[in-house]
């Protein structure tokens, strides 16, 4: 048996298949909530889940507190169900990986810029400094949400990233 519990905030689909089946198995497990599997699963069957769900970026319940560099929002646990402390825990981290991501590509696409401005100049900068704002889009007619994404990296004139907000 194995518990799986999705942090993120969308629905998550997982499809695979078992050692011993040729049918592919599929899960849905919504957002903020766990789905019990395996109940009939034989060792080997749930330790290649397991080694599944690893490649989906899952971790254990029991590394949730150490390990959440890259995480993906599955967590799984074998041993008992998780605990709504422990998916809101996964739930924190996924949007910390989130924010990380978006943080590292607005810097990549500020010093992009400002190469590729360099570029122009033959190699010579246009201007003291160059700046990248990300601000998260709110559809017409709705409000803005209270965790708005707002970012700004500037470039120094030695081609350092500055990130402001």
């Amino acid at each position: 048996m194995i518990y799986v519990a999705n942090s993120t905030r969308q629905n998550q689909r997982i499809w695979f298949r078992l050692p011993e089946h040729s049918r592919t198995f599929v899960v849905e497990i919504p957002s903020g909530q766990q789905r019990y599997l395996g109940n009939d699963w034989n060792s080997a069957q749930l330790e290649s889940f397991v080694q599944y769900l690893g490649t989906l970026g899952a971790i254990d319940a029991k590394t949730l507190s150490r390990k959440t560099s890259g995480f993906q929002g599955l967590i799984y646990s074998t041993e008992k169900a998780l605990t709504e402390n422990q998916i809101l825990y996964g739930h924190e981290a996924d949007l910390e990986t989130r924010e990380k991501r978006a943080a590292d590509e607005a810097t990549k696409a500020a010093l992009a810029a400002d190469q590729g401005v360099r570029n122009l100049f033959k190699g010579k900068r246009a201007a003291k400094e160059l700046t990248v704002e990300v601000v998260q889009d709110t559809p017409k007619g709705e409000r803005a949400p209270s965790d708005r994404v707002e970012m700004s990296v500037t470039v120094t004139p030695d081609g350092k990233p500055l990130k402001k907000r």
